[in-house]
C-alpha cells in the first residue's frame, strides 16, 4: 500500500469527544508516518477524543495494521510505538506509571518541552498542526527560547518528511492562547 493510499483511509468525518464534527483523521495518519520514519518515538490515541467507540476502534485498527507498530495501553490512551523502540519506551512507560508524570509522558511522546509543563503557572503554548485540516499534531507549553526552537525544529523535520514522502500537507507551527 502506498503512503497516499494509507492516508486516504483516514479521510472520513466523525464527531469528537467534545461533540465537534471533524472532517478527517489525517493527524493520526501523519503521526503514524512520523513514528514509522523516526521523527517521533511514539504518539497517543485517546478514546475520549471520539464520541463513537467504533470510530476509535477503526482508527486504532488502521494504525496497527501497519507493520512494525504496536500499541501499549496506559491510563490516558493507547501509545503507538515502533517495534524497534519497544524496550526503551516500555522502560519509560514503567517510570510514567509510578507517578503518572506529565514530563515522562511528554518524553515518551517526543514533546520538545516535556520537562517544562507546569499547570500551576502561566505558560506560552505552541502548536504543530496540519494546515489542510487544522488537525493538531501536538501542543506544548514552553518556558525557554531554546525549547521553542526545539519545537520549531521538530515541526521542520515533520515537514521535511512529508515532502520526502510527497505528501501534500503543510505543517504549521504557531503560538497559541489556551484558557
Amino acid at each position: 500500500m502506498s503512503v497516499h493510499q494509507f492516508i486516504q483511509q483516514f479521510n472520513f468525518s466523525y464527531v469528537d469527544g467534545e461533540d465537534e464534527k471533524v472532517s478527517n483523521a489525517y493527524d493520526i495518519a501523519v503521526n503514524t508516518l512520523f513514528v514509522l520514519h523516526g521523527v517521533r518515538n511514539a504518539f497517543m490515541i485517546q478514546d475520549v477524543d471520539y464520541k463513537n467507540r467504533q470510530v476509535y476502534k477503526k482508527i486504532v485498527n488502521l494504525v496497527l495494521a501497519k507493520p512494525r507498530l504496536v500499541g501499549v495501553q496506559i491510563d490516558q490512551g493507547l501509545v503507538i510505538i515502533k517495534i524497534d523502540n519497544v524496550e526503551r519506551t516500555v522502560q519509560l512507560l514503567s517510570l510514567y506509571e509510578k507517578d503518572y508524570s506529565d514530563s515522562v509522558l511528554g518524553q515518551i511522546l517526543n514533546y520538545p518541552c516535556h520537562g517544562e509543563f507546569d499547570p500551576t503557572t502561566d505558560q506560552t503554548f505552541y502548536r504543530i498542526s496540519l494546515k489542510e485540516s487544522s488537525a493538531e499534531i501536538m501542543t506544548n507549553g514552553c518556558k525557554t527560547a531554546k525549547s521553542v526552537e526545539k519545537m520549531r525544529r521538530l515541526a521542520m523535520e515533520m515537514q521535511e518528511l512529508l515532502l520526502k514522502l510527497r505528501v501534500n500537507f503543510t505543517i504549521v507551527f504557531e503560538r497559541v492562547i489556551i484558557d
